[in-house]
């Protein structure tokens, strides 16, 4: 499959301590281009309102897609057609796995520091 130069990708735990709802922040402070998106990779919580809240506050986003729970070669192929993975995680991690996972696809990484 090709790679999308303008496809973002996140893949991890939906809670606040993975980042993802700073990265989400950052996302909607962006101007919508063509091409640019920004897909969500992870379990859901249906009693997770921050989860929820973000999910409404992104719906009228359509660079924005929220793929769910997925299987790990569909991660794996999602991985190599994208341009990047965002590890956007707020506390210490010493070697998250979804970092390894994405440079084995051949992915460009964007980490938090």
């Amino acid at each position: 499959a090709e790679r999308k130069s303008g496809r973002f990708i996140y893949v991890g735990r939906l809670t606040k301590y993975k980042g993802i709802f700073t990265l989400l922040d950052a996302w909607l402070k962006l101007d919508k281009k063509p091409g640019k998106e920004l897909i969500i990779i992870g379990r859901e919580h249906l009693e997770d309102q921050e989860v929820i809240e973000w999910r409404n506050i992104t719906k009228e986003r359509d660079d924005i897609k929220w793929f769910g729970e997925k299987s790990n070669k569909e991660v794996a192929d999602l991985m190599r057609q994208s341009s990047c993975v965002v590890i956007p995680s707020e506390w210490i991690e010493t070697g998250p796995l979804v970092f390894h996972e994405a440079i084995a696809c051949g992915a460009d990484v964007i980490a938090s520091n």
